[in-house]
């Protein structure tokens, strides 16, 4: 309907009420049908007409010319104020602003927990090995498990988190997070073997976890709460990571690296349950909005119409993630995540087995990198 308006007039739409956008719709199909017969009719009709009908064109779009001046002037007003017209009407149609915190707190949360039962394997398997004698190929296989399991989920989370919502995918990571390290030391009371699958299945269920994440916060948060999120979705990793490596070498140490994966088993499932009370996928309004959307996005295969065919539309992808800009971030995060997990994952074997350092200095000298990193988070 807006076709026959112009662009600043369509932009002008944007910060209208209801109505106002609606009368400039009418106006726009009326001087898009008035258009329509004047070029049919240019031939016939006579020159008092013609002149007649672009009168009466020219009244009509006279008449808007009021809310236009004063949707301009309220527009100007806002922008000296330092305030922005898009985010403050995303932020009136958005979820309110206590629901979206204590969304972004409990997603916080869980990529923390996720962290900590992830790196806590780092010094537990030093304690383990004292057990069981692992060799440094053993150890290596272990500390691997995860991440080969984990690599495999990645794609698929991002899907099941647009079809299913991001709440049961993270829920059901939590979950199996928590059972994997509480049943540790029955695993590796049977083998090697058993230890690196249970470790594998844990990466497998909590790969999805992490682009689940992301389609939540970007269902909850709009406006000016993405960079709190964001800011704050990094501190929660780096807690997790901070308490793994404080904790896990001083527990083990004093009361046994058993009781410490029970207790990192049990932290998890403990979050798991309030993530089950207070964790949602979309807020309420969401739901329609986002079924509605996808369903006029969907390509039609039948009849031609859409963004294109399926084969088109995965041509496209495939030649955006293939990009050089994206292979680039995927080079940058995966030299991100490697520095970061070797480190995690060797540095308290490396300080026990040729530092000989105790495991309280231990646990403080881990902690550093990350303390330094909670506080640049924000």
């Amino acid at each position: 309907l807006l076709r026959g308006v112009p662009q600043r007039r369509v932009s002008l739409c944007l910060c209208q009420p209801a109505s106002k956008v609606a009368g400039l719709a009418h106006l726009g199909s009326m001087t898009t049908a008035t258009a329509v017969q004047r070029n049919g009719s240019r031939s016939s009709a006579s020159p008092g007409a013609t002149r007649s009908r672009a009168a009466v064109v020219k009244k009509e779009d006279a008449s808007t010319l009021p809310e236009i001046a004063a949707a301009s002037a309220k527009a100007a007003a806002a922008k000296a104020n330092g305030e922005d017209t898009a985010l403050s009407s995303e932020k009136h149609l958005g979820p309110s602003d206590s629901a979206a915190i204590l969304q972004i707190y409990l997603l916080s949360g869980a990529r923390g927990v996720f962290q900590m039962s992830r790196i806590c394997m780092g010094p537990l398997v030093v304690s383990m090995s004292f057990e069981f004698g692992y060799t440094t190929e053993q150890k290596g296989q272990i500390l691997s498990a995860f991440a080969a399991g984990y690599a495999l989920t990645q794609i698929a989370g991002g899907l099941a988190a647009d079809r299913l919502g991001g709440a049961p995918v993270i829920m059901f990571g939590l979950l199996t997070s928590g059972l994997s390290l509480f049943l540790l030391p029955w695993a590796a009371e049977a083998g090697l073997v058993q230890v690196w699958w249970l470790l594998w299945a844990m990466g497998f269920t909590q790969g999805p976890t992490y682009p689940a994440q992301l389609v939540t916060t970007a269902k909850w948060v709009t406006g000016s709460l993405r960079s709190y999120a964001s800011a704050l979705g990094a501190a929660g990793s780096t807690a997790g990571a901070l308490f793994a490596l404080g904790l896990t070498p001083i527990i083990s140490s004093r009361v046994g690296w058993r009781q410490a994966s029970f207790l990192m088993g049990v932290s998890t499932l403990l979050f798991g349950v309030i993530w089950w009370c207070l964790g949602s996928s979309r807020p309420p309004f969401r739901s329609d909005v986002d079924s509605g959307l996808a369903a006029a996005s969907a390509p039609s295969l039948t009849s031609g119409k859409g963004s294109g065919s399926w084969s088109e539309i995965l041509f496209r992808r495939v030649k955006l993630l293939t990009s050089l800009p994206v292979l680039a971030v995927y080079f940058a995060h995966s030299v991100h995540n490697f520095s970061r997990y070797f480190l995690t994952g060797w540095m308290p074997t490396y300080y026990n087995d040729i530092l000989h350092a105790s495991a309280d200095n231990t646990a403080v000298q881990l902690m550093i990198p990350d303390i330094i990193g909670f506080t640049m988070s924000f």
